[in-house]
């Protein structure tokens, strides 16, 4: 006797253990509506990373201003998973979340795969999982799947809810609700007029509270153990697929045709994105680029938007699984839409061992698959933005709004931008900025004297910042420790700070080192553009891509021109 009930006891655990518990490596979400396009996506509400992990600082940016036209995208949300359906389950439960695509209800990972693609009819309230199992409507009638998308309960009710701890799941028949057990029987005769009334009201309820007691003691009793056996082992062999990150997507049956002047994708004999593009190119890993209204954005096989078509030009990155999309400047995200880097470099390169070159004001830098900067990077653009101001560049301070978006907790920035507007006139925001400066930086004595001037100078509302600058300037020259030999000169390059040593920069091999060592930094840095943009070019086909890759690159080819590079 008591063996069997250490025996059922451990079944339970083991269900609650395969159904139940979310892995460590799994983030904190909740599903959030896009306020224009009305799609539903997942936020990321905790574990925050990158970019995203101190954005509260980005203070007076010029984000917004800047991406405009982005905001279909909800730049101020932590996509975990970008707005992408019509309805979804308010969160993830045993690690699947039921949404609603083209009218139909499937179910995906965190990792915006489809476990179960879209089939079932869609319902008022999309259910998600709970015991292993979820109730889905399907010829009008409801019944109850297991997490490969099997029916463990026929389609047969006219209404059901999922399956509550105690192993008992509502439905209704003839207008009326009861309950079944989790073998679909009915243990509560389909009776009572309101689900509350069965439930909760004591008066009505003491049928259900009999049959919640029964069902207790048939489960420790082993009763269930057949049923719950096969859905614990179908949780499993799920979880696993769920857990392995490889790519499933077979893109050999896609094809792409064109109806009254218009693109659209097929899979099969059925249409998947609709003929409303002037331009689809089908990329890897199940992705496909397309054209609307001369922007680019990028789609899935089951016609999902992934990035709206807001850009100038998008480029998946199969090696790194990151989207390159380029508006006013380059930005970075991932394979699920979610911002990794703002739109502020004038060029990311291709990644290689999962880093990938990053270029803005003459300033090369890297950038990992995660979005995260390479060390010194920051560092280096406020050398070259002091560098801007001190040779008298007008709003020069104005750049370092570039360092704030990309990396929003840096006190100096703040601290920069912040003098910046002061001295302008700009003194309310100003004030924000050295505020920030100094909560980010305490221990900053010249961030703190700055300020305190600054609220005793409320009238005159500038200080003179050209001396400590030049000071600033000087100093950050006799310490550089970025600069580095150049191998076919023997004398130390200048003009880029690498933030990383020759040695880190052969690791990439082939001609990506050769072009950004070879020679003068800046011209070997475009010569690698243009050799990158033109592997770009041979491997997207379409025409109207084609055509933007070479606006580009003829952009980048009078750069170089003007540099006095060879070409």
């Amino acid at each position: 006797m008591y063996m069997n009930e250490m025996k059922n006891t451990m079944k339970k655990v083991i269900l609650l253990l395969v159904c139940c518990v979310v892995p460590f490596s799994f983030y904190a979400q909740k599903a959030r509506q896009n306020g224009i396009t009305k799609k539903w996506g997942y936020e990321r509400t905790e574990n925050k990373d990158g970019w995203w992990k101190n954005s509260k600082y980005r203070g007076n940016s010029m984000l917004d201003k800047w991406d405009a036209a982005l905001v279909n995208q909800d730049y101020e949300i932590n996509w975990l998973i970008s707005p992408q359906y019509e309805e979804v389950t308010k969160t993830f439960t045993e690690k699947l979340a039921g949404v609603v695509l083209g009218g139909k209800v499937g179910f995906i990972d965190i990792h915006n795969r489809f476990i179960i693609k879209p089939q079932f009819e869609n319902v008022d309230d999309v259910h998600g999982f709970n015991l292993g199992l979820s109730a889905v409507k399907k010829n009008g009638k409801f019944g109850f799947i297991n997490k490969k998308g099997e029916f463990v309960i026929e389609p047969q009710f006219d209404y059901a809810d999922n399956f509550r701890d105690n192993m008992l799941a509502t439905v209704k028949q003839d207008g009326k609700f009861g309950a079944i057990n989790i073998r679909g029987e009915v243990v509560v005769p389909c009776k009572y007029i309101l689900e509350e009334a069965m439930i909760s009201v004591p008066i009505s309820n003491k049928l259900y509270r009999q049959k919640q007691e029964e069902m207790k003691d048939a489960k420790g009793n082993g009763d269930f153990d057949d049923v719950l056996d096969k859905i614990t082992e179908c949780s499993r062999e799920v979880n696993e697929r769920i857990n392995n990150l490889e790519t499933e997507i077979v893109t050999d049956s896609l094809q792409i045709e064109e109806k009254n002047g218009k693109m659209c994708l097929l899979v099969g004999e059925q249409t998947i994105i609709p003929a409303e593009y002037e331009e689809l190119i089908i990329s890897e890993d199940g992705f496909i680029l397309a054209c609307k209204q001369d922007k680019w954005g990028a789609l899935d096989v089951y016609g999902r938007i992934v990035l709206p078509c807001v850009y100038q030009w998008v480029y998946y990155d199969a090696s790194a699984k990151v989207f390159i999309a380029s508006s006013f400047a380059m930005g970075l995200y991932n394979s699920q839409g979610a911002l990794l880097l703002p739109g502020r470099f004038d060029y990311i390169g291709s990644f290689a061992d999962g880093k990938a070159p990053v270029w803005l004001n003459s300033v090369l830098g890297w950038v990992d698959e995660k979005g995260h900067l390479s060390d010194g990077f920051v560092e280096d653009l406020t050398k070259s933005f002091l560098e801007e101001e001190e040779k008298g560049v007008e709003g020069a301070w104005g750049m370092f709004n570039l360092l704030i978006d990309l990396k929003p907790d840096y006190a100096m920035a703040h601290y920069y931008m912040g003098k910046g507007q002061v001295t302008g006139g700009i003194y309310s925001k100003g004030m924000e900025h050295l505020k920030i400066a100094a909560e980010l930086d305490p221990d900053n004595e010249e961030i703190a004297s700055t300020l305190k001037q600054a609220k005793k100078d409320r009238k005159k509302r500038t200080f003179n910042t050209i001396g400590y600058i030049a000071n600033v300037h000087n100093n950050l020259e006799s310490t550089n420790s970025n600069s580095f030999k150049d191998k076919n000169q023997d004398k130390t390059s200048v003009g880029i700070n690498l933030g990383l040593s020759m040695d880190d920069i052969d690791a990439l091999g082939g001609s990506t080192a050769t072009a950004i060592a070879g020679g003068s930094n800046r011209c070997g840095f475009l010569k690698y553009v243009l050799e990158d943009l033109e592997k770009k070019i041979r491997k997207n086909t379409g025409k109207l891509m084609g055509e933007y890759y070479q606006k580009i690159k003829d952009g980048f080819l009078q750069s170089a021109s003007k540099e006095g590079c060879e070409q």
